[in-house]
């Protein structure tokens, strides 16, 4: 996609659309997954074969795991039981409203054997004025959905090969629903802890989408001296290093460029 003002603004749109959207599942999964302490629990992994957003596995009353994925590309919410052939079990949100979406998905986690209202205290929406138009979910151009599917799955090509490739422990990325970016956490070497990824444009750190890298050590943060060819650091309120989608031309090479910023920007830390 060739970054315009007008495209950035419309990808802007679609993200915080579809984050609206997989909020929802956010909330089923805070309300049926035991918590942990970091909120993991919440989490979604972005499936790079199916294009969808997964909720981590919630065990039902009777033993089985349900799993809840949302596929932007298909309009449509899935429940799936373990060993279950049945597709009853759909939210399709094409010319619904974002109220038929809870609806119906309150009906289904109580046919499911779950307390259906339970997920409802749970839902926040970040962008609530981009539920509903004239009493319909948002439709999104498709251009736009499949702009957001590419670069999801290239964040989780790019994040997963630095884990690899500087042999470091970490799960595999997952996408957090409060800010709705892709990213890893990783412990370095002197009590350093990493978290590097791709986030939607917003209001604290950059006003476009971007790559993100930081680093924390006796919980707080700290960054590098290194120069960085593409990027920058930043050192006021939030401390880390940025590499903005309208550093480049196009998103292909922005993507094309994340890698070698994330390897850079954690050069120094990864040295030590």
């Amino acid at each position: 996609m060739i970054v315009t003002k007008a495209n950035i603004d419309q990808f802007i749109t679609t993200e915080r659309s579809v984050g609206n959207i997989a909020r929802v599942l956010g909330a089923i999964a805070k309300a049926y997954i035991p918590p942990v302490v970091n909120d993991s629990h919440t989490n979604f992994l972005w499936c790079n074969t199916n294009k969808h957003l997964v909720v981590r596995p919630i065990i039902l009353t009777y033993g089985k795991a349900l799993t809840v994925s949302y596929h932007p590309g298909h309009l449509h919410i899935h429940f799936e039981v373990e060993a279950s052939e049945s597709h009853e079990h759909m939210i399709l949100l094409k010319g619904n409203s974002m109220s038929y979406l809870q609806n119906r998905a309150v009906q289904i986690l109580c046919k499911l054997g779950l307390d259906g209202d339970e997920f409802l205290k749970h839902i926040e929406f970040r962008y609530p004025d981009l539920n509903d138009i004239n009493g319909k979910i948002i439709r999104l151009d498709k251009t736009y959905i499949s702009e957001f599917s590419n670069i999801r799955t290239e964040a989780n090509n790019t994040l997963t090969s630095y884990v690899v490739n500087n042999k470091l422990v970490a799960e595999l990325p997952r996408v957090w629903p409060y800010n709705f970016d892709t990213g890893i956490v990783c412990n370095l070497k002197n009590d350093i802890t990493q978290y590097a990824g791709y986030a939607p444009a917003d209001e604290a750190v950059c006003n476009v989408p971007y790559f993100y890298n930081s680093f924390y050590k006796d919980g707080k943060q700290i960054v590098a001296n290194n120069p960085l060819e593409h990027g920058e650091w930043l050192t006021s309120d939030w401390k880390g290093a940025i590499l903005p989608v309208n550093s480049f031309e196009t998103t292909e090479l922005f993507l094309e460029n994340a890698y070698a910023f994330i390897e850079n920007s954690s050069k120094e830390f990864l040295d030590n």
